[in-house]
């Protein structure tokens, strides 16, 4: 019985270790480092990211606003996502621009609190078919929106390809 348990406990183990935390390094859970310099990626890219939302919600409506960076968000990190893996063969470039356009930058500019909180205060109201039709149109152009940023990344990296 022992035996047993050893083995899937090794098996368990040896599954952990091909784990991935972050696909630019072979560091696997409980053996993570951020550098310094990573952080100050993210955050600079925050900024970025935050300054734009904010600038869009000052522009437009909130439902506008909310639709917007949420849809444009998910076009540009799909985008640049594509881009990054068909681009440079640069590991450490590839990691400095996902984290500072894709975590950073894109994480800031989309909101996904600010659309639940919206999505609350609609049910709150009693507009519950609203905030359905909101949520599903804003999960289906998300959606349509990344693949379509994912699409163009690819069309142009292939047309660059053959030029």
């Amino acid at each position: 019985m022992n035996v047993k348990k050893n083995e899937e406990i090794r098996k368990e183990e040896h599954l952990e270790d091909e784990i991935l935390l972050d696909p630019d390094t072979d560091e696997s859970p409980g053996r993570s480092h951020i550098a310094p310099s990573d952080i100050a990626l993210v955050f600079a890219g925050g900024c970025l990211g935050g300054l734009l939302r904010a600038g869009l919600f000052e522009l437009l409506s909130t439902l506008v606003a909310l639709f917007a960076v949420n849809i444009l968000g998910a076009f540009l990190l799909g985008f640049t996502l594509e881009s990054l893996i068909r681009g440079s063969k640069d590991v450490s470039q590839q990691k400095s621009l996902r984290l500072f356009l894709g975590t950073g930058c894109m994480g800031t500019f989309t909101t996904y609190s600010t659309f639940i909180s919206f999505i609350c205060t609609l049910i709150q109201g009693g507009q519950i078919p609203i905030a359905l039709g909101v949520t599903l149109a804003m999960l289906a152009l998300g959606f349509i929106a990344a693949i379509s940023g994912i699409q163009i990344a690819h069309t142009r990296s292939e047309r660059s390809q053959h030029a």
